[in-house]
């Protein structure tokens, strides 16, 4: 049984249309996976597509735990201007 399987056909930004395509893998319990590769090979576009933070996708991504919690963190720090932090 996978706890993800992934299925990108394509996927990309409005800058770079399919920037990544037919991608295919999977994810059993108890595997340690990571994406290795050059910079620009799509590893964060890859990232991106499984956690549905792309508007230009076409693919199926399953995750068969939905009680689980998953996150990304990007190499690059995103800040939000409308959040504050102040002192209770």
């Amino acid at each position: 049984m996978n706890i993800v399987e992934v299925r990108i056909s394509r996927a990309g930004y409005k800058e770079r249309n399919e920037a990544i395509q037919q991608i295919q893998f999977h994810i059993q319990p108890g595997e340690l996976v990571g994406l290795i590769g050059p910079n620009g090979a799509g590893k964060s576009t890859t990232i991106k597509a499984m956690m549905g933070l792309l508007k230009d996708f076409e693919g199926e991504i399953t995750m068969s735990r939905p009680d689980s919690k998953y996150a990304y963190i990007p190499e690059q720090p995103i800040f939000y201007d409308e959040l504050t932090f102040g002192s209770i």
